[in-house]
C-alpha cells in the first residue's frame, strides 16, 4: 500500500509540471548568464578615474562661472492652463557690466510627459530683461530652463513652476 502511494504521486501531472517548470527556469537562467559573459560590452571604462576627475573639474568651473551672474525670473501673473503667460528673465553680470548676450532660449520641460516639452526664443529688451509668451498645455509641475549664450559659453538657470487649471 505504501508503494502504491509513492508511485501515484510520481505519476501525477502536477509533479511533472513543477519539475518541468524548474528545469525551464534553470535553463533560461544558465542561457542568460552564458550570453552575458560572451556579449557583455562592459559598463566600466578603462580610465574611469580620470574621466571622473575631468567631469568634476568641468562642473566646478561651470558652477564658478555661473556665480558671476545674477539671475531673476519675472513671472507676475499666475500661470494658468491654456492661457498665454509672459515669462521674463533678468540677467546681470556682477563682474563685467556691459556683456553682450547673443541668444536667450527658454526651455520648458514637463517632468511627467516628455512629449509636451518645447522651447521658445526669448526677445531681449534694453533693460537686460528677456521675455517670452508661453502657453502651458497641461496643469501641474513644469521645469523652466533659461539658456543664455554669451560668445562660445552657455549658462543655464532653472526654475520649477506649478500650472493651475483656473
Amino acid at each position: 500500500m505504501t508503494n502504491d502511494k509513492k508511485n501515484s504521486a510520481l505519476r501525477s501531472p502536477w509533479v511533472y509540471t513543477w519539475i518541468a517548470l524548474v528545469i525551464v527556469v534553470l535553463a533560461v537562467n544558465i542561457t542568460m548568464i552564458m550570453f552575458s559573459k560572451d556579449k557583455n560590452p562592459g559598463l566600466v571604462v578603462d580610465d574611469f578615474y580620470e574621466r571622473g576627475q575631468d567631469y568634476e573639474e568641468n562642473m566646478a568651473e561651470k558652477l564658478k562661472k555661473n556665480l558671476q551672474w545674477k539671475s531673476e525670473y519675472q513671472i507676475t501673473e499666475p500661470l494658468v492652463l491654456n492661457k498665454p503667460s509672459t515669462i521674463g528673465f533678468k540677467l546681470e553680470n556682477t563682474e563685467v557690466k556691459d556683456v553682450k548676450v547673443d541668444k536667450v532660449t527658454l526651455y520648458v520641460y514637463r517632468p511627467a510627459d516628455a512629449k509636451l516639452d518645447f522651447n521658445v526664443n526669448m526677445t531681449q529688451g534694453d533693460d537686460k530683461t528677456s521675455t517670452a509668451q508661453v502657453t502651458f498645455p497641461a496643469k501641474g509641475l513644469w521645469d523652466l530652463l533659461v539658456s543664455v549664450t554669451v560668445g562660445e559659453e552657455e549658462f543655464n538657470f532653472g526654475k520649477r513652476v506649478f500650472i493651475k487649471e483656473k
